[in-house]
C-alpha cells in the first residue's frame, strides 16, 4: 500500500464518477477512499482533465442527459467495487431552489396541465418532481393546500 492513511479530506473536481475515483486513488497512492464526497453533482460536459468545460456562450456545460439519481447509484457502484466505502454528496441542500426565484405555477403550460388533468399547477409540479426521484420540501400556509398532499 503507499501513502499512509490519515484523516486528510481530499477534494477533487473531475467529470465522471470511476475514472475520477481511479484518479484520486492513483494521486493518493491509497486501494480505497473511505469517503467519496461530491460536491457539485451535477454532470458536466467531460474535458478528461478536470476543468470546467463552457458553451459558446461562456455559460456551465451541463449535461442534462444524466440524473442525480444516476450520479448516485454511480457512486454506489463504487462502494460495490471496494474503491470506497461511504458515500456522500453536499451540492442538494434542502433549501436548493430547482426554478430559482421565479414561480413555476404561473407558466402557461404547467396552467394547461393543471387544467387538463384536473390537478393544482403545485400538484403537476410536484409530480413531475417525484417521477424525477427529486426530493421536494413543499410549504405552505394554507391549510386547504396541505390537505391535498394527502
Amino acid at each position: 500500500m503507499g501513502s499512509e492513511k490519515n484523516e486528510l479530506l481530499w477534494n477533487t473536481d473531475h467529470g465522471h464518477l470511476l475514472e475520477s475515483c481511479q484518479d484520486s486513488l492513483k494521486k493518493l497512492q491509497l486501494e480505497y477512499l473511505d469517503l467519496y464526497l461530491v460536491h457539485f453533482p451535477v454532470p458536466t460536459r467531460h474535458t478528461g482533465d478536470g476543468g470546467n468545460p463552457l458553451d459558446e456562450d461562456g455559460v456551465l456545460d451541463i449535461d442534462t442527459t444524466i440524473s442525480l439519481e444516476t450520479t448516485w447509484h454511480a457512486m454506489e457502484d463504487l462502494v460495490s467495487k471496494g474503491l470506497v466505502r461511504s458515500i456522500a454528496h453536499s451540492g442538494a441542500a434542502a433549501n436548493a431552489e430547482l426554478f430559482g426565484t421565479v414561480s413555476c405555477l404561473d407558466d402557461p403550460v404547467l396552467q394547461g396541465l393543471a387544467e387538463k388533468y384536473k390537478k393544482t399547477a403545485a400538484q403537476i409540479a410536484l409530480r413531475w418532481g417525484i417521477q424525477r426521484n427529486t426530493v421536494f420540501i413543499p410549504k405552505t400556509s394554507r391549510l386547504e393546500r396541505l390537505q391535498e398532499n394527502f
